[in-house]
């Protein structure tokens, strides 16, 4: 091992002997310290486990027999504990993709073995249909073969499992370990005490929808949609059939903004404000390029109209000395060609106080779709927006106030939200 200078030089290597061939190696925090240990595969059909501690060194950890020789390594949470799981891929034997699940202390049981053929070279994690559960995809004897597994459902009644799932749901990210040991504890702390845990599942759940990283990154995606593209409409039958203007932005759309400003952003860490504005920067000035943006905006519009028309689909938020600073940024140019300006512009508009305030509602409500449910207010088994139009009613009703309107309790514990994680 090789610690870096962090000047683009490294100091001496580290040796650590292993009584195996290594092949491979991954780092993550398998016992949740806040240090990052590794794993290392080996020739020797096995894989060894180093704990770190937290300074460049490491400590001896367990060692486990796998059933082929592994050519490659992934992480996930297969089991829907909250725990990093490994899976490892082999090259010689048969079943030759094998899961050890994590517990979390940075031991492992064997899950058993998947996909009956030989020949594994390579392994990679991820979402590849957007359920929140980690995915498998290996180069098995030539070909790519793709497996959408879970070793076994999900259970919400795990408080680990509970707040892992708000972290991918709501930020999109892995739990970091301070944040995800804060929340763990608020509703662990309950003991026995079934009231008080249903009321901090509920607190805990609207904390992330409430949390600076997700209003810094999700809510500010729904509020550039609106400033740039205003409203849709949409039909609801919640007090008699009528249309209402509801959030433009969608799901598919939301996930992959938030997950570009968002990258790398853990609020609390050091430098993770000047990770995020520059992020911020960077969307913006790709976002402004993007023909649907242009096609609505073009540049042969004055800056008046631009920032008018900018204003009007954000509500009119901007007072007068708000307007002429959003206007000042194209100095003296009859046009808006400037790109720089064009997404300062936008920004400075989605950022007004008063639309973060008169839009809070509207998008509280939709995320608590996005986030729970994983769909469009208008997709099934909804046909229309009566039961967006519903919440949003019952949350203005009281003043926004979540838990009198007991909202964010009856989306966590609706079966359809609880059907996402297995069999009710």
């Amino acid at each position: 091992m090789l610690l870096g200078n962090g000047d683009g030089t490294l100091k001496a290597p580290i040796t650590y002997h292993l009584d195996a061939a290594p092949y491979y190696i991954i780092a993550n925090d398998f016992n949740r310290d806040g240090k990052l240990d590794v794993a290392v595969g080996s020739l020797f059909s096995s894989a060894i486990i180093l704990l770190g501690n937290g300074d460049g060194s490491f400590k001896a950890g367990p060692e486990y027999h796998l059933d082929n020789t592994p050519t490659d390594i992934g992480l996930g949470d297969f089991n829907g504990d909250g725990r990093i799981d490994l899976a490892s891929v082999g090259i010689f034997q048969s079943k030759n993709v094998q899961v050890l699940l994590g517990n979390g202390d940075g031991t492992f049981q064997n899950a058993g073995s998947f996909i009956d053929s030989v020949g594994g070279l390579a392994i990679t994690v991820a979402d590849f249909n957007r359920d929140t559960r980690s995915d498998l995809a290996a180069c098995i004897s030539g070909q790519l073969t793709v497996a959408l597994i879970n070793v076994t459902p999900g259970n919400l009644n795990n408080t680990d499992y509970f707040v892992h799932q708000h972290y991918l749901d709501f930020l999109a990210r892995e739990p970091d370990a301070s944040g995800f040991g804060f929340w763990t504890n608020q509703i662990s702390s309950c003991g026995a005490d079934q009231q008080c845990l249903d009321t901090k599942r509920a607190n805990v759940s609207a904390a992330f929808a409430l949390s600076i990283e997700f209003q810094q990154t999700a809510y500010l995606v729904e509020r550039i949609y609106k400033t740039a593209y205003g409203d849709a409409t949409g039909a609801s039958t919640s007090g008699g059939a009528h249309q209402l203007a509801v959030p433009i932005v969608r799901l598919d759309e939301l996930q992959v903004e938030t997950e570009q400003i968002g990258q790398g952003v853990i609020v609390g860490e050091n430098g993770w404000d000047a990770v995020l504005e520059n992020n911020k920067q960077n969307f913006l000035a790709q976002f402004v390029q993007r023909s649907r943006f242009t096609n609505a905006f073009p540049v042969t519009l004055t800056p008046a109209e631009f920032v008018d028309n900018l204003n009007q689909y954000a509500g009119n938020v901007l007072s007068s000395s708000e307007r002429a600073a959003a206007l000042a940024l194209f100095g003296d140019a009859i046009d808006t060609s400037n790109t720089s300006a064009r997404a300062q512009s936008l920004r400075q508009i989605a950022e007004n106080q008063k639309l973060y305030n008169s839009e809070f509602n509207r998008a509280f409500v939709l995320m608590e779709y996005f986030g729970y449910l994983r769909r469009n207010p208008n997709e099934r088994p909804d046909t229309g927006y009566s039961g967006y139009d519903f919440w949003l009613n019952k949350l203005n009703a009281f003043n926004g106030d979540y838990q009198k309107a007991e909202m964010v309790k009856a989306f966590i514990t609706s079966g359809e939200y609880r059907s996402r994680f297995g069999p009710l």
